[in-house]
């Protein structure tokens, strides 16, 4: 079964293009799972891999981005929240991968920003 579960994650975050530092923590989360079935792997390692990549997006890029636009944040709310109020049910990992990748790039020009902040309306 873990062999299945390493194949299944080494597959899942090749194709992402993150940067290393995420990777190797989205990994070692994955491996720290315990209780996982043939039945629930996938759902249990896509759910622990976009955690890793919203808390990485919060901290690293959406976090910088607001406090350099002076972005005020609803009381008790972090860019955590508003990353996961902005995402549909069936996001997945590869929406925030590429999230991650155009926020990075384009920053404050991109379409992620405008619908970060048409978010924040609604907290």
């Amino acid at each position: 079964m873990s062999d299945t579960i390493l194949n299944y994650t080494v597959q899942l975050l090749s194709g992402l293009a993150l940067p290393t530092a995420l990777l190797i923590i989205a990994s070692w989360r994955v491996a720290q799972l315990r209780n996982l079935t043939i039945h629930n792997y996938k759902e249990k390692v896509d759910e622990s891999v976009a955690n890793t990549i919203k808390e990485e997006l919060s901290e690293r890029v959406v976090t910088p981005l607001f406090t350099d636009n002076n972005v005020v944040l609803p009381p008790g709310k972090n860019a955590y929240d508003v990353i996961d109020a902005a995402l549909l049910p069936w996001d997945n990992v590869q929406l925030l991968a590429a999230m991650y990748h155009e926020l990075c790039w384009r920053g404050v020009e991109s379409q992620t920003y405008l619908l970060l902040l048409e978010t924040l309306n609604f907290l």
